[in-house]
């Protein structure tokens, strides 16, 4: 996966370090009712799709985005699937199950609440 310069370039612009960026992030997922992880783990994130060595999820795209007032595609963000996508909302957890797949207990809830337990039927 080769490095994405145009992502890098962004953050640049706005003379904003990776903390910075991540700081913003947090800031649009919680306007959106998402819980992000921990700002370390977020920072490492950017890192890694700076770098091209992470696959930037549906949900990171759209707030990335959101947070440069751009597409993901002026961002060089193909869209891709990945792991963690995408990531839970609160009101998704209170529901028990995610609109785009069942939960599973080998898959843990990322970005959603960490006690949370599902039944065979993906109920919490």
């Amino acid at each position: 996966m080769a490095a994405n310069a145009r992502l890098r370039q962004a953050r640049q612009v706005f003379e904003w370090t990776q903390g910075d960026l991540a700081h913003r992030m947090i800031e649009a997922a919680k306007a959106r009712g998402i819980r992000l992880g921990a700002l370390g783990t977020l920072k490492g994130l950017i890192c890694g799709w700076e770098q091209g060595k992470l696959t930037v999820s549906q949900t990171y795209r759209d707030l990335l985005a959101t947070v440069y007032g751009t597409t993901p595609e002026a961002l060089g963000l193909a869209e891709v699937w990945s792991r963690n996508f995408p990531i839970v909302t609160w009101e998704e957890i209170r529901r028990g199950v995610h609109p785009n797949r069942g939960p599973s207990p080998r898959d843990p809830v990322i970005g959603g609440q960490l006690d949370v337990s599902f039944d065979q039927d993906g109920v919490a």
